[in-house]
């Protein structure tokens, strides 16, 4: 950014830049390309931010903040990275937010003038490529986002590993779907017109970009699609979805800005139903634990339960397939077929878990091979990863049977063209491109050039002994460095010292120092201690050596290129291979955690059914000793509807509502469950109400979020459903909470309601509700059972048919630490609320069964 003039300083349009030094005309030039990055200027060893940009980044890294003069008297603002850690410091600016413009120093600094500089890599939250960047068990993905109307076009891109997809969102609900969408997708970075207000729609920690909406203008957006993939529209299904079509071209066109190598690797749009797959919406999300705990980071979640794979790549598709379980019968059932082979033939799950367990993440690999940024130790990694797969496959032709046709399809590709080509042209043990990271034999020029240099070197290295016969000065040494080169050293007080006889005899002078100038030294550089010399036979072969070692970097540095290019030509082979690979990964994940647990394999099919017989919370149970989880039952179908359920605080109400629809699904995404057995009937949503929590930068009490979710639920649930609530109504009086409670229940029995009745699970402390079984006949009710000896209440976990008639919410309370005094007053005044109820008690009794 520009200095503001100083005040009464007059500057003509056209006149800004003058007075300012060169250097400081580049930075400028430089950062009106990339006005809303953070731009890094290459000076030397470090990289240096001016103006705001000093600013902010002296905030976020904690770097000191300086300044320099830059022309017409001014200093500016500066604060410097170094060159060797900066990868350390931009991560720190990419997870504060913030885009990073990298502008190194291009060529030598020519003689007269400034060394030119460019811009050569635009780092965004969204578009990161760097593995030190990255985190390997996450995909990082940037979302474009059109909003037209009541409609939405998402387009969203992972440029680490290529994966691209678009979707449309419309219709009654679109808000609600894309909401969901956004939270299940959780984008890094959200590309969005600069007029377009989505505070409501993007999940937190998402970086928001603004950018013209000329980018994407129709007519726009599709040259970009086609410039980017070929074709016309039809190819690619989009012709009927002008929406996803404009969200898909303005990303390729901020791709193509900021990272244009980038857009080389996309996999082919594909384009998918919002409805395809079961919708899980932000508070389901939360609630479940799928993937984050609401708990805290630390805190167990389904997918560390089920995290048992060996691979980046694997753990990404694991994370992928638990926040999209499937909506298709067939395909749930081809992946139970593959995890059921896998848990009954323990020998073949055995060879598969040895030859994935160690695989790099082939498919990041894969990808930067095909945009050439692999370094040496990725190239050498890459085939390390490659050279496992036979294993893989000779794993799988091992099987004693045909095998189910998911694990019959994921045999990947071993590739041992681009092994070969790796270990025939890199030296073992090579990290980053540097002298010597070619193997010897590839190049018989670069052999030469390297036979060249030794030869200067072992001549140089045998000149020290020489020049002491030649001249009698036998402490003269030869010594290198990178500012003077190779010299020739002598002390200082040796230098002064008389010459003794044979040295007068061949120069004729006094001293050893006029003696060494006589012979032809020629003195280089003056110390405090010692007098530094050249000759003309050493100058000589110093610039055979620096050829020599010039002509061979850059050779290697061509050879390199060229292997690179090689690569990238296999890119599209390579993502497949690492894909197959994830795929197993994931497979063989599902079957341990099988074994590992005691799951079963669920009945998946489309009837209207919802059977578990012994089931238990996958999470909870893994934080008990084993067997001491009580498993329990759930029956809901045609003739069951709703599942009233009471019981007392503490006895595990809530683990029974979370552990139902992680059951559920468990069984969608393809996975073995935590049951005896368990008949699933495709479920499309699941809703949960479960917890308290208010928003309050929202400006919502907890009563208020309560609602907002219940009103979400009771419009959007449809017959196919799950629908788990937890305590509705207790955020307000128990009047106001009984009757919400209950005109919900009714709601979701009717299946005369729009949508249909869903399969309800439903909570309460308000045991009145029980009454309601004689009104509704496909409510049917249920309680946490508990044993009482005396005072003492013993919570059994046990979930059994009919109602609670108490909460023994004065027991917990005394649990909880609650002083005695005081939960002895309130075990007096409970006893004589039981005993003598209040007329206004009788008369909301009354109103609620006159009601119903």
């Amino acid at each position: 950014m520009r200095q503001t003039p100083q005040p009464g300083t007059l500057t003509l349009p056209g006149m800004e830049d003058v007075g300012l030094s060169p250097i400081r005309r580049q930075y400028l030039e430089l950062k009106r390309r990339q006005p809303d990055a953070i731009l890094l200027f290459r000076l030397g060893d470090f990289y240096e931010t001016f103006e705001d940009d000093a600013h902010l980044a002296a905030r976020v890294l904690d770097i000191t903040l300086t300044s320099r003069e830059m022309g017409r008297g001014e200093r500016l603002p500066m604060a410097g990275i170094p060159v060797h850690a900066a990868e350390t410091y931009i991560g720190r600016l990419i997870a504060a937010g913030m885009p990073v413009a990298i502008a190194e120093q291009i060529g030598n600094v020519p003689r007269n003038g400034i060394v030119p500089r460019e811009i050569v890599r635009v780092l965004t939250p969204g578009m990161l490529l760097e593995s030190d960047l990255l985190v390997g068990t996450r995909a990082n993905f940037l979302l474009g986002l059109i909003r037209d109307g009541s409609g939405f076009g998402l387009a969203y891109v992972d440029v680490s590993t290529g994966e691209l997809l678009v979707t449309t969102v419309t219709g009654p609900s679109a808000v609600e779907l894309a909401t969901a969408e956004l939270v299940r997708i959780g984008p890094s970075e959200i590309l969005v017109q600069s007029d377009e207000s989505i505070d409501s729609l993007a999940p937190p920690g998402a970086a928001i970009t603004r950018r013209g909406p000329e980018l994407f203008a129709p007519l726009a957006a599709t040259r970009a699609v086609v410039r980017c993939f070929g074709g016309a529209l039809e190819s690619s299904g989009l012709a009927d979805h002008p929406l996803a079509t404009r969200a898909l071209g303005g990303l390729l066109a901020y791709v193509q800005e900021a990272r244009p190598a980038a857009t080389r690797t996309l996999q082919h749009p594909r384009l998918y139903a919002v409805g395809g797959t079961m919708v899980l919406d932000r508070a389901s999300r939360r609630n479940l634990d799928l993937l984050e705990s609401s708990a805290g980071e630390d805190s167990p979640t389904l997918l560390r339960v089920l995290d048992r794979t060996s691979t980046p790549m694997g753990t990404r598709l694991l994370r992928a397939v638990l926040g999209q379980p499937l909506l298709d019968v067939e395909r749930i059932n081809a992946r139970l077929d593959a995890v059921d082979r896998l848990v009954a033939d323990t020998a073949l799950r055995s060879r598969l878990l040895a030859a994935l367990r160690g695989l790099p993440d082939l498919e990041r690999l894969a990808i930067r091979a095909g945009q050439h940024l692999l370094m040496p130790r990725e190239c050498l990694s890459l085939a390390s990863g490659l050279e496992r797969i036979p294993g893989l496959r000779r794993a799988l032709e091992s099987a004693s049977s045909d095998l189910p046709p998911l694990l019959d399809q994921a045999r990947p590709r071993a590739v041992p063209e681009a092994v070969a080509d790796v270990r025939a042209t890199l030296r073992d043990g090579a990290t980053v491109f540097e002298e010597g990271v070619i193997r010897a034999g590839v190049s018989a020029e670069l052999d030469q050039h390297r036979s060249l240099g030794g030869d200067a070197r072992q001549w140089i290295a045998a000149l020290e002994l020489r020049e002491r016969e030649r001249t009698g000065v036998r402490a003269a040494r030869v010594g290198y460095n990178k500012v003077f080169g190779y010299y020739l050293e002598v002390s200082t007080a040796q230098c002064g010292q008389p010459t003794d006889y044979y040295q007068r005899q061949a120069s004729g002078v006094d001293t050893v120092g006029e003696h060494l100038e006589r012979l032809g030294w020629i003195r280089k550089q003056t110390l405090a201690n010692a007098e530094r010399f050249v000759t003309p036979e050493l100058k000589e072969m110093e610039s055979r050596v620096a050829r020599a070692h010039d002509d061979a970097l850059q050779l290697e540095r061509e050879l390199y290129n060229a292997l690179l290019e090689r690569l990238a030509a296999r890119c599209e082979l390579l993502a497949d291979s690492a894909r197959a690979v994830a795929v197993l990964d994931l497979l063989v994940a599902l079957a341990e955690s099988a074994c590992a647990h005691g799951y079963m394999r669920p009945l998946v099919d489309d009837s209207d059914r919802l059977e578990i017989v012994d089931g238990r919370h996958p999470v909870v149970e893994q934080s008990l000793p084993p067997g001491q989880f009580v498993a329990n039952n759930t029956a809901l179908g045609p003739d069951a509807r709703v599942m009233l359920l009471t019981g007392p605080n503490m006895a595990g109400k809530s683990t029974y509502l979370r552990q139902v629809a992680l059951i559920v699904l468990m069984a969608q995404v393809g996975s073995f469950v935590p049951a005896a057995s368990a008949h699933i009937g495709i479920v499309d949503r699941i809703f949960t109400r479960i917890g308290a929590h208010d928003d309050i930068a929202a400006g919502r009490s907890t009563f208020m979020v309560e609602m907002i979710e219940a009103a979400t639920i009771v419009r959007s649930a449809t017959a196919r459903s799950l629908v788990v609530l937890d305590e509705v109504g207790r955020g307000t009086s128990t009047f106001d909470g009984m009757a919400i409670a209950q005109a919900i229940v009714e709601e979701l029995h009717d299946d005369q309601r729009p949508g249909g009745a869903p399969k309800t699970v439903f909570a309460t402390h308000y045991h009145d509700l029980t009454a309601l079984a004689s009104a509704l006949p496909r409510l049917r009710t249920y309680r946490v059972d508990v044993l009482e000896r005396g005072d003492e209440v013993v919570f059994l976990h046990s979930v059994v048919e009919g109602g609670a008639d108490k909460s023994y919410g004065v027991h917990v309370a005394r649990l909880a630490g609650v002083p005695d005094r005081v939960t002895q007053r309130a075990a007096a005044l409970l006893k004589q609320l039981e005993t003598s109820p209040s007329p206004r008690t009788a008369r909301g009794s009354q109103s609620l069964q006159g009601d119903q």
